[in-house]
């Protein structure tokens, strides 16, 4: 830290000083997110009076207020998308009495459930919402008829932010298939989705290449191109330290007046000579020797003579004799590697000025080229209704989007993804922050275990993986819950209901799922005295051998009964890094294995640090397959 500050204070700079710090992680994957937030008025955030930490550290009590879209005199919204029968039903947000009407015939008609139409409802009428949802209660499915309600009242552009691609995919897949608009926007080049791919900004952009503006942003992508091109001759020209034989001869009629004269004037035996060589070829086609400067430095004159032992080869003493053709090869050679040396070094300041100039070129050319795709891009944006990115990539076009001013910023995942990440997506035209997800659930990530809130002597200090829904429920802001699930069977529910989730009800559909074939029981936990190996404390790479054993015969004992041969019937989930690469190896030779984006990412970074040549060559074998989550999981 003593470094970082000397170098911001200008010291280390003015001493000429150069330091290297090293990054646990990729600095690239947080830089955009460190320039947003420092770049960023802290008094233009929107929902400071929420946001920002209160003197008494709680919101209870507090008044949610109207989004500012809906707090206009008689402003009302259409919410007849809800119902699957044609119903009429407007909601005017300012009026307590038209919201209690709309709760009860949402409940009692809409295809939303009546946690579902508690959530939907409070989200619609306020500024800040959150929607906690325990698995398989229809969080996305909330956020899609959100994103129709506010979509068919003409709300845009609401900005879709997810932690990772596969979330975001999801929920704009969802968009498309119900055909709330298709006037989406997916900012990103990661979509593995072939629904998605076409509504990508980069796919946008080719089709708008047609348009003024993208035929002028294509006109400055080829200056861009030339210039570069010519940095590129101009650096090789440097880097190979080649001078041409026509500089050559430049310099010396500059430089040395006499040395030219005497090599251009050379005897009549040798001019005679010169005259007739001009006839011969190298083996390749090309001419012995084209000028007399090359004739000379490559002692054409003196295959045909025996010249004396040379008196010199210094430059100093050989720059002296002016007698060029009386000089043996060895001699001119010394000459002319003198007189190399001398024209780099004239030419140097030359090409540093050149380069200087070509990048100022590049520089004006690129800022001219970035502006107008900029407006391109923006041209594309204001079109659509939905931008969907990550949150990575809503950082990284924190300019972009804050032209772009969306009404809405809607977080799917929201328990997952850490705050900083979503104060750098506020950008100022915001006027309604919908967060959906479960902060009883995963946290977000965190390379360095010592500023987590599990970290029982760091934890509480730090709590850098503390999302923002988590802190604003913790805080008593309102949250809305969704109470019915719809994916687990009651066994199951059962767990999470005593101890998490008391109010979850099940859906009856959960009611008819069939027991696991080859089991006594659908649960059952299996309590062993087998240590984990390997690691500390805040180590990713235990793993435990008894398990990873056991784990490989429970799998094939359920591909045996031939009911869960499908992919994705069976997962296996692994509580750390070092078991999943355990595992993994263990199945390959038997199945397919099948790991998410993110896992895989992981694992190879894992596999690197561990040097693991064994799994290395089992992957390049292809008895370990890496796809979406979205296709196979």
């Amino acid at each position: 830290m003593r470094i970082l500050a000397s170098v911001q204070r200008g010291g280390a700079a003015a001493q000429g000083q150069r330091y290297l710090v090293e990054a646990p992680i990729m600095f690239e994957s947080i830089r955009p997110f460190l320039e947003t937030l420092t770049n960023v008025n802290p008094s233009s955030i929107p929902f400071a009076r929420y946001l920002a930490h209160p003197e008494n550290g709680t919101l209870e009590g507090v008044n949610l207020q109207l989004p500012t879209f809906a707090s206009i005199p008689n402003y009302s919204m259409d919410l007849s998308g809800l119902f699957n029968q044609p119903t009429d039903l407007r909601l005017y947000p300012s009026d307590p009495g038209s919201v209690e009407r709309a709760r009860v015939m949402l409940k009692a008609e809409s295809r939303l459930d009546p946690s579902q139409a508690d959530a939907v409802l409070d989200t619609l009428v306020s500024d800040v919402s959150m929607i906690q949802g325990p698995p398989g209660t229809g969080k996305s499915f909330c956020g899609t008829e959100i994103l129709q309600v506010l979509v068919a009242n003409k709300v845009r552009p609401i900005l879709l932010i997810a932690f990772t691609n596969h979330a975001l995919d999801n929920i704009l897949v969802q968009v498309l298939e119900k055909k709330i608009t298709d006037k989406v926007v997916r900012l990103g080049s990661h979509s593995k989705h072939e629904v998605i791919v076409k509504y990508g900004l980069k796919e946008l952009l080719k089709t708008s290449s047609q348009s003024g503006m993208g035929k002028a942003a294509s006109a400055e992508r080829w200056k861009l191109k030339d210039i570069q091109k010519d940095m590129e001759t101009l650096m090789e020209k440097i880097v190979k330290r080649i001078v041409p034989i026509g500089d050559m001869g430049s310099h010396l009629t500059k430089q040395y007046p006499n040395h030219a004269d005497e090599l251009d004037k050379p005897p009549f035996w040798v001019d005679k000579l010169f005259e007739d060589s001009l006839e011969w070829e190298n083996a390749d086609g090309r001419p012995v020797a084209a000028t007399l400067l090359q004739f000379w430095l490559e002692g054409g004159d003196l295959a045909f003579i025996t010249p004396p032992a040379p008196p010199s080869e210094e430059p100093n003493g050989l720059l002296e004799d002016g007698k060029l053709w009386e000089m043996s090869i060895s001699e001119r050679r010394c000459l002319y590697d003198f007189w190399v040396n001398e024209v780099r070094e004239m030419s140097y300041e030359k090409d540093s000025t050149a380069f200087e100039l070509l990048r100022n070129r590049h520089s004006e050319a690129r800022a001219k080229f970035d502006g107008l795709e900029n407006e391109t891009k923006l041209e594309i944006l204001k079109k659509g209704d939905i931008i969907g990115c990550t949150t990575n990539g809503a950082a990284k076009l924190a300019g972009l989007l804050k032209s772009l001013g969306p009404k809405v910023l809607l977080v799917e995942e929201a328990g997952q993804v850490l705050e900083a990440h979503i104060l750098a997506s506020l950008v100022p035209s915001i006027e309604q922050l919908i967060l959906i997800g479960d902060p009883l659930q995963l946290r977000p990530t965190l390379a360095n275990y010592s500023l987590s809130m599990d970290n029982k002597r760091t934890g509480q200090i730090y709590r850098f993986d503390q999302s923002l829904m988590e802190r604003l429920s913790e805080m008593g802001l309102r949250m809305s819950r969704l109470d019915v699930q719809r994916r687990i069977r009651p066994a199951i529910s059962h767990l999470i209901r005593s101890t998490l989730y008391e109010h979850l009800d099940d859906h009856p559909l959960v009611q008819q799922y069939p027991h696991v074939r080859g089991m006594a029981k659908d649960v059952f936990f299996l309590d062993h005295r087998h240590a984990e190996e390997g690691g500390g404390e805040e180590s990713v790479s235990k793993s435990n051998t008894f398990e990873v054993l056991m784990i490989k015969d429970l799998v094939m004992h359920f591909l045996r009964q031939g009911t869960y041969s499908q992919s994705g019937d069976i997962v296996v989930l692994c509580a750390y890094l070092g078991q999943l690469q355990k595992i993994r190896l263990a199945l390959a030779k038997e199945v397919t294995t099948v790991i998410d984006d993110r896992d895989a990412a992981q694992l190879v970074d894992h596999e690197e640090q561990e040097n693991q040549a064994t799994v290395a060559d089992t992957m390049s074998k292809g008895s370990v397959e890496q796809v979406d989550v979205s296709k196979r999981v």
